[in-house]
């Protein structure tokens, strides 16, 4: 990459922009080229704040924190031993000992599959292998063929709130098909017990709950993803979270036995949830009460028009990308220190809310990664503030 200064964007505020706010950026693009495959296009870098947001620039160099979110987003069944191993995952096994094994399992095996097409940031490289469960069978079938070969496994759920390497994920990477959409009902009149599959939308599922009157998820409206990957991170907002209501958690663990495991073994806290074993989640067992189905329409309603009001549109994104500080909020640090707007390559912390990092339409996992190091750096130097990704990174980094 040449040396040359970056350009500002057109209408980015004052005409001169500090040299050490330009330089900081200059090397983040340098930085998020190290971590890019070798083919690439022309990217440009751009930032559109006003003030010396970076305060004589911090190199984007990966923290602590954010190598920590990157082992969290592997799969419950990898882990950081694993995860390590998965960058020679082919020396490991042949892709196509594991191939032929998956296919005499009765699984539909796709080579090399861009996961940008099932991730909500519409960014990610190609899974070595991908397989689409359609039954528990299967997906017990898949798991046992993945250990029997030493191969490791990504689980990956509706693709919310996850950045996926450029250079994609090595292994196996499952994820649970249609039949996984269901719901089961059992109404009474206290309110009603659900049993849910993991690939059921969260929106959708606040829609039919909030329709039949049952209160306890209506904090989900907006939510994107799946249950499941709903499950994993605890997902809520406006004082609600899905761990409140959840009874029993079905899965399938690393050797491929299915399993139950009760709310008393579930470790739930703030944006995660911890496993006594490594497992993959295929379907909860909630437990609502009986609400007012005009009060909850009308709660839903307002949590939609929160999120309408402060929320992009219009462009790929993961959700938030950190988590909020005890006492503050991480968007209104980020916009405390200048980052709205901010722009590398095709990734731009959004102009509407600053803790959303959207896709212009070419941005790459490296470009976004950038953004979130130089955001982490910025606020820990001139706020004092840690902060840690809500986003997880999966893949080969």
């Amino acid at each position: 990459m040449s040396d040359r200064r970056p350009p500002i964007a057109a209408g980015a505020g004052p005409a001169e922009v500090p040299a050490r706010v330009v330089d900081a950026l200059h090397a983040a693009a340098r930085a998020a080229e190290s971590v890019r495959p070798a083919r690439r296009d022309a990217d440009s870098v751009a930032v559109t704040v006003g003030d010396e947001a970076l305060n004589g620039g911090a190199s984007p160099i990966a923290t602590s924190s954010a190598r920590a979110a990157a082992h969290d987003a592997m799969s419950p069944l990898v882990t950081a031993d694993d995860a390590e191993a998965s960058s020679s995952a082919r020396s490991v096994a042949p892709r196509e000992s594991v191939v032929a094994a998956l296919v005499a399992a009765g699984a539909d095996v796709r080579r090399d599959e861009p996961l940008a097409r099932h991730t909500s940031f519409r960014i990610g490289g190609p899974a070595d292998l991908f397989v689409a469960a359609a039954t528990v069978s299967e997906l017990q079938a898949a798991l046992r063929a993945a250990r029997a070969h030493g191969y490791p496994v990504f689980f990956l759920g509706g693709g919310s709130n996850l950045l996926v390497s450029d250079r994609g994920v090595r292994g196996l990477v499952v994820k649970l098909g249609k039949p996984f959409d269901f719901v089961e009902w059992q109404l009474d009149a206290d309110g009603g017990s659900l049993r849910v599959g993991a690939a059921v939308p969260f929106k959708r599922l606040v829609a039919q709950t909030v329709a039949a009157g049952l209160a306890g998820l209506e904090f989900g409206e907006g939510i994107p993803g799946t249950i499941g990957g709903g499950l994993l991170m605890n997902a809520g907002a406006f004082g609600g979270e899905i761990g409140g209501v959840v009874t029993v958690l079905e899965a399938v663990d690393e050797s491929g036995e299915r399993i139950d495991l009760p709310r008393e073994r579930l470790g739930f806290a703030y944006r995660r949830l911890t496993l006594p074993t490594r497992a993959l989640i295929t379907a909860v067992r909630l437990r609502l009460e009986r609400g007012d189905a005009v009060t909850l329409a009308a709660s839903v309603a307002d949590a939609k028009a929160r999120r309408d009001r402060h929320q992009p549109k219009g462009h790929p994104n993961a959700g938030s990308i950190f988590k909020n500080p005890p006492g503050t909020f991480a968007g209104r640090l980020l916009e405390e220190v200048g980052l709205k707007g901010a722009r590398l390559g095709d990734a731009m912390f959004s102009d509407r809310h600053a803790n959303f990092i959207v896709n212009l339409g070419r941005a790459r996992a490296a470009d976004v990664k950038g953004l979130i190091d130089l955001a982490t750096r910025t606020v820990q130097r001139r706020r004092g503030v840690a902060l840690e990704p809500e986003v997880r990174l999966v893949g080969d980094w």
